[in-house]
């Protein structure tokens, strides 16, 4: 009698989503298969672009991500020689990274990059389809696994070799450039909509400036809300909102506004402005402006507000109640006030949609990562 165990088939190891005409079963392998450690050092200091690995920008000089160069001639001797096509895994975690990120190296001309980071040349596989690889999660058990502890909170502890070692599952050459294609047009869209909202944004900034500027009437804020202060609620149960500095932070069972809100944040996100319309508590760390009927023009107002002018504090860093009182808002006619709140609502409705937008295609790119790779 045959062990029913020994007559279940086993899975083939494929992805869940593949293109229409590819059949084969992907190849299981190391990733050393298709990759050398780079062990060049810049000996002489002969190579001054010094460059670093951002999870969200990239490989890049180091000048650009610090707005300084941190290492000089005297200390760059021991510093890895990159090229273009060249992959670097950097061990620091972060939250778009939480293993840390794998980029490739785009640049023209040779750079160094410091021996914290691990280099490595990739042969015999499509170097961008590796890359979209890093850029998924497949990769992130086996790191936790093969990881060192007892080390650095904010860094992956492992050895390049074990790194080197992981298992990779490959498809045909054919398959994975079909793959890395769809993905390519999807980055350029997300790069595209980033330009979009950027434009904008900028758009936004510089009518603002031209609706308000030239308005020479003003009054203070707390003539229109003479008890303007910080929030009083804690997070507990119930169905309503509880607003904190960035937004929405937990619930509450007994709301303790009610009316159109201005809600500025005076700790953390110093400065960033909520326009709340509904029943919500606040938190304490959140300046509550009542301001009725003018609530909205207040707040498209404040969103391009300097508040870095009345913030105080060395250790934390804060603005108070009795400040914002202070601030000053110009003063429209009714009918001018109702053109510059539509004109103002119709480009907001705009980002706000063009914002939605680019998160559908972040979830789209997220989940075609999880579900077109093993």
């Amino acid at each position: 009698m045959t062990n029913s165990k020994d007559n279940k088939t086993k899975a083939p190891n494929v992805p869940p989503l593949r293109f229409p005409g590819f059949t084969d079963e992907w190849k299981q392998t190391g990733l050393s298969s298709y990759t050398k450690k780079i062990t060049k050092k810049n000996k002489g200091n002969s190579i001054t672009n010094v460059l670093c690995n951002s999870a969200n920008l990239g490989i890049i000089p180091q000048s650009e991500y610090f707005d300084r160069d941190i290492a000089n001639s005297d200390n760059t001797d021991g510093y890895y020689v990159i090229e273009s096509g060249d992959f670097v895994y950097n061990p620091r975690k972060s939250v778009t990274a939480p293993y840390g990120p794998v980029n490739m190296y785009t640049g023209i001309a040779p750079g160094i990059i410091s021996p914290l980071y691990l280099c490595f040349t990739v042969n015999n596989i499509s170097k961008e389809f590796l890359l979209n690889w890093f850029k998924g999660s497949s990769w992130h058990k086996y790191v936790y696994s093969h990881g060192d502890t007892g080390v650095r909170y904010d860094r992956v502890s492992i050895k390049d070799d074990i790194f080197l070692n992981m298992p990779i599952s490959v498809p045909s050459l054919a398959e994975q450039e079909k793959i890395s294609k769809l993905l390519t047009l999807i980055d350029e869209r997300i790069a595209t909509q980033n330009k979009i909202i950027d434009n904008l944004q900028s758009l936004i900034k510089g009518l603002r400036e031209i609706i308000f500027t030239p308005w020479h009437q003003y009054i203070e804020l707390e003539n229109f809300d003479k008890n303007i202060t910080a929030g009083k609620d804690v997070v507990g149960s119930g169905i309503f909102p509880l607003y904190g500095s960035s937004g929405i932070i937990g619930k509450t069972s007994i709301p303790s506004y009610r009316e159109l809100l201005v809600l500025i944040a005076r700790v953390g996100s110093i400065g960033n402005i909520q326009y709340v319309t509904s029943p919500c508590g606040v938190s304490d760390n959140t300046i509550v402006v009542r301001a009725g009927n003018k609530s909205k023009l207040i707040y498209y107002y404040l969103c391009g507000y300097n508040f870095k002018q009345i913030t105080s504090g060395t250790t934390q860093p804060l603005i108070t109640a009795s400040d914002v009182k202070k601030i000053k808002i110009p003063i429209f006619t009714e009918s001018e006030e109702k053109k510059v709140i539509k004109f103002l609502d119709s480009l907001y409705t705009k980002i706000k949609a063009e914002k939605e937008f680019m998160n559908l295609l972040n979830r789209q790119k997220n989940y075609l990562l999880r579900k077109m790779f093993i």
